[in-house]
């Protein structure tokens, strides 16, 4: 299908196991981790792969592929796909980098349901995450996001934690970064 990726021909290939075999090392990020988790809709049209190798975007199948970043070699999970297990990312690490490019999750709508359907999240994972990436804008939009959710009230140690860590300005949902496509980021 591509040089040096070979599928057998007959069905279609399930797009994460396919996925799983264009680099390595590698994790699904961003809309696919959410899928994986159990949190996104499970048919996409898109399979974000995060890796330190790059690799040009492809299609097959209807699905297109592309390389993701930034790589981060942390809170990386298995995951059952059929008969094998797959690389993403942790629910805790997925929900803060869906938050902080939301275009990658299929926008602030889509990533506002998928919430609701997250497993429960470790906290101080969470808390580990937003203070990575060093985004008070991050805290603010994720501590709205998961109060609006109903699955965390506003006096519940995680969003008095992100409250601590908000802007003293306004925040808005999306911001010019969010409107941009990941392969123009410049990383973290």
């Amino acid at each position: 299908m591509r040089q040096r990726l070979w599928v057998r021909s007959g069905a279609a290939p399930d797009p994460y196991r396919l996925g799983a075999r264009i680099t390595q090392p590698y994790a699904f990020t961003y809309g696919s981790a959410l899928a994986l988790n159990g949190a996104g809709p499970a048919e996409r049209s898109e399979v974000l792969v995060s890796s330190s190798h790059r690799f040009s975007a492809f299609e097959f199948a209807g699905m297109r592929y592309r390389w993701a970043r930034p790589w981060i070699d942390e809170d990386i999970i298995r995951v059952p796909v059929g008969a094998e297990f797959v690389g993403t990312t942790s629910p805790e690490r997925t929900v803060v980098d869906c938050v902080r490019i939301p275009t990658n999750a299929g926008g602030i709508e889509e990533l506002a349901r998928a919430i609701d359907m997250l497993p429960v999240l470790d906290d101080v994972a969470v808390l580990r995450w937003v203070d990575r990436y060093h985004e008070a804008a991050l805290a603010a939009r994720l501590g709205y996001l998961l109060e609006s959710s109903g699955s965390h009230g506003p006096q519940t140690p995680l969003i008095r934690a992100l409250l601590k860590r908000r802007p003293s300005h306004r925040v808005y949902l999306t911001d010019r970064r969010s409107w941009r496509s990941n392969s123009s980021l410049a990383g973290m």
